[in-house]
């Protein structure tokens, strides 16, 4: 018998984040605007992804931390 090994909705969802993400970063690049505005621009769209996955990784720190805490005794 061979067992059907597709993908999940995980994997999807993280193609479809990626593909999406590198689609803009391809959409920034090949804009009518200077390279000077563009690195400007994908600078700052960086800055603010980076503090928004900081974030989101703390909160999710704390979560598993709430959650696998050993019960006091």
């Amino acid at each position: 018998m061979s067992e059907y090994r597709g993908f999940g909705g995980a994997a999807l969802a993280l193609a479809l984040l990626v593909g999406g993400t590198l689609g803009a970063c391809f959409a920034l690049l090949y804009a009518p605007e200077s390279g000077t505005r563009t690195r400007e621009r994908i600078r700052r769209h960086t800055e603010g992804f980076r503090e928004r996955v900081d974030e989101a990784s703390e909160q999710g720190q704390e979560a598993a931390l709430s959650t696998f805490e050993a019960p006091e005794t």
